[in-house]
């Protein structure tokens, strides 16, 4: 099982074109393109830019809401970086894992609303946590003959990133202590099976 995204895109070739987050505000229709063709007069600010490749950067660097076209221009020379809309709503990710292009499971994290800078506070994880239908529906769309882990970050049903691993390199898996869960999700991996 992959940790990290670097890793995973090696991996899995035919499906990282998910690391492309340019492709990935595309599919949803999002107001977006790459930052070095933007028309600083002929969009709607605040934006949200950022490296367009997942797999080449880590954490959030180089991240930035940009109220106006004046700070657009400080980020310019920045490489392989996009832009898209900013998206108020909460943020949210859910893991999900996949047999053959099925969603066999998925588990929800539920972000804080309070932050400490840019961290949320705490994620809750519940059984009754569910991602959004049209996340579900991105997934299933775009992933079909995948089997594997899905990591998919989302402002309200806006998908903003998506990784082929685990959220926190599965920490948050191993914290629900759920030998059945990390059994099934190594079926899943090793022997191309779901209990």
């Amino acid at each position: 099982l992959p940790l990290f995204d670097s890793i995973a895109y090696s991996k899995y070739p035919e499906h990282n074109f998910v690391y492309d987050k340019l492709y990935i505000a595309k599919t949803q229709n999002l107001k977006c393109g790459l930052l070095k063709d933007i028309e600083f007069d002929n969009i709607q600010y605040p934006i949200f830019i950022k490296p367009r490749y997942g797999h080449k950067t880590e954490t959030s660097k180089n991240c930035f809401k940009i109220k106006n076209k004046g700070q657009v221009k400080k980020y310019i020379k920045y490489h392989d970086m996009m832009w898209s809309e900013y998206i108020k709503d909460k943020e949210s990710m859910t893991d999900f894992i996949l047999l053959n292009g099925n969603i066999v499971y998925q588990i929800t994290y539920d972000y804080s609303q309070s932050t400490n800078g840019f961290v949320d506070e705490y994620k809750f994880i519940s059984i009754d946590n569910k991602p959004p239908e049209k996340v579900v529906s991105w997934v299933n769309n775009n992933l079909k003959g995948y089997t594997g882990v899905v990591n998919a970050q989302y402002k309200g049903d806006k998908i903003i990133e998506v990784g082929l691993r685990l959220g926190k390199t599965g920490s948050y898996i191993k914290s629900t202590q759920d030998n059945a869960l990390l059994r099934n999700i190594n079926n899943v991996i090793d022997h191309n099976y779901w209990d």
